[in-house]
């Protein structure tokens, strides 16, 4: 059974469902990126929280900037004194 339409070129069509897949797989990738990144501004510190596993690491105190957490993790925000 082919997938294209009209001539059955199967190399074609592997062809066009690799380059799918890959294309797939990159835009999961920027997603993935995208939503593990959160941003303090000058005037905040934050603690990470993960909902996953409901924990706060308070091991590390952020300051400003941007910041890779992780899928899922953000900031608890305070304001600095």
């Amino acid at each position: 059974m082919c997938c294209c339409d009209g001539d059955c070129d199967c190399a074609k069509c592997l062809k066009g469902c690799v380059i799918s897949g890959i294309v797939s797989a990159i835009i999961v990738v920027i997603v993935l990126i995208a939503v593990s990144i959160s941003k303090l501004e000058a005037y905040e510190v934050g603690l990470e929280y993960n909902p996953n596993s409901v924990k706060i690491n308070g091991e590390k105190l952020y300051t400003e900037g941007t910041h890779f957490l992780g899928p899922g993790h953000y900031f608890i925000k305070f304001n600095r004194q």
